[in-house]
């Protein structure tokens, strides 16, 4: 839906703009009347209550105490809202005319900085109430009709596929979710979303990946969390896993990896090296491991070739 509201936005935008420039004078003057008003209740409650607190017996301390304490209130009630309306009056004022240059160049380029990581979700979603009015949908056999009422009387409509009887547009896909369930066996969601992130992966609802997200799609999927103990006996390892094992370095393992002397796969780019535990049991394995150990680097000979690593 935003994406195809982001498609019909940059005609209307421009004349948005101007809407929400006189949008933002109005409301800021509808506040500094508001604020007079409150003043001149506040003002007249202090009156009040002095007249009250002078016309006690000072004798009547118990009463004169709880009286002093209101007019105090009030009191205080009034100079917040002087404050208040100083510092309104101060933020009234027109837009310069660089400001209204710079919130028209950021209506026509509203597509690009909707991407930007910088913009949050509460940015974006004041950006929609500025601009938009209204969305008025209309349901018919193979679409959803949307007209959409921008800010200065501009009208625009888009359709949208109906989505297919039992299947969710929102659903992440089956492909993410089967990568899921190989990754969790060496490595945890913290890290499964900044491997799906770094993939370009999204979630059914085109989000970005984060530690809650995965875990609710292994809960909705019935994936398990991974293990520490379910690891420690899976019939692969990590690298770090492997480098503990094998007594040397995780950079000596890759090496060994890239190499080819250790046999590895990664299941998608930027995932966790997964390694056979039974990997580290071959003798050209063993051999190399000695040498690094020995040696700080292994020299052997693989296919006739030599190879220093």
């Amino acid at each position: 839906m935003i994406v195809e509201v982001l498609k019909t936005i940059r005609p209307a935008a421009i004349t948005a703009a101007i809407a929400a420039e006189a949008k933002l004078l109005t409301m800021a003057s509808e506040r500094h009347q508001q604020l007079e008003l409150a003043l001149e209740q506040a003002r007249y409650e202090a009156t009040r209550r002095e007249r009250q607190f002078n016309t006690v017996e000072p004798e009547n301390r118990l009463v004169r105490r709880e009286l002093e304490t209101l007019w105090n209130q009030a009191l205080a009630k009034v100079e917040h809202l002087e404050q208040e309306l100083q510092h309104e009056q101060h933020q009234q004022r027109p837009l310069s005319e660089a400001e209204r240059q710079q919130l028209f160049a950021l209506a026509d380029d509203l597509p690009r900085l909707w991407q930007l990581p910088s913009t949050d979700a509460r940015t974006k979603k004041r950006i929609v109430r500025t601009l938009i009015e209204g969305i008025v949908a209309t349901a018919e056999t193979e679409y959803h009709r949307l007209t959409i009422r921008w800010a200065g009387g501009v009208h625009t409509e888009i359709r949208l596929p109906r989505p297919v009887r039992g299947q969710s547009p929102r659903q992440t896909n089956r492909d993410v979710v089967e990568l899921v369930k190989e990754l969790v066996v060496i490595t945890d969601d913290q890290d499964i979303a900044r491997i799906l992130n770094r993939c370009g992966l999204k979630t059914g609802a085109g989000q970005s990946w984060n530690q809650a997200r995965v875990k609710w799609l292994r809960q909705t999927n019935g994936i398990a969390a991974f293990s520490e103990r379910r690891a420690a006996a899976a019939e692969v390892m990590n690298l770090r896993q492997a480098a503990e094992q094998l007594q040397i370095s995780p950079e000596a393992v890759l090496r060994l990896i890239q190499s080819g002397v250790l046999a590895a796969k990664q299941i998608v780019r930027y995932a966790p090296w997964m390694i056979p535990r039974a990997e580290l049991e071959k003798t050209s394995v063993r051999a190399a491991v000695a040498s690094i150990k020995k040696n700080g680097k292994a020299n052997l000979q693989i296919n006739q070739q030599q190879l220093t690593l």
